[in-house]
């Protein structure tokens, strides 16, 4: 999770730090919220389940929590971590300079 608070933090920091609002400025911005959110909803249900003791002795909410975690992408060693959001940020301004570049071919042919 350390290691998740620091990326996040330093993108935080890049993205408030510019002037004028990029598309990968903001397509980051809200990847970086999305992710706070599922930070502080994460935290919820790990102090539910660990102080709600019915929560804990109900075996099909247990599993049903069990089947989601699985499901969920873990990431191991900062390495990993870096890779992915390295690609993830390669991905947002591919996109970003795709759609520039279609800015300008529409008013190239106007």
């Amino acid at each position: 999770m350390e290691s998740e608070r620091i990326a996040l933090s330093d993108a935080q920091k890049d993205i408030s730090g510019a002037t004028e609002k990029s598309m990968v400025g903001i397509n980051v911005s809200g990847t970086v919220s999305a992710l706070s959110m599922l930070k502080t909803s994460v935290k919820k249900l790990i102090k539910i389940v660990r102080e709600v003791k019915e929560v804990r002795e109900n075996p099909e909410f247990m599993r049903q929590l069990s089947s989601i975690c699985k499901r969920l992408p873990i990431v191991k060693g900062t390495e990993d971590y870096a890779a992915e959001f390295n690609e993830t940020m390669v991905l947002t301004q591919l996109a970003a300079l795709n759609k520039a570049i279609s800015t300008v071919k529409y008013f190239d042919s106007h």
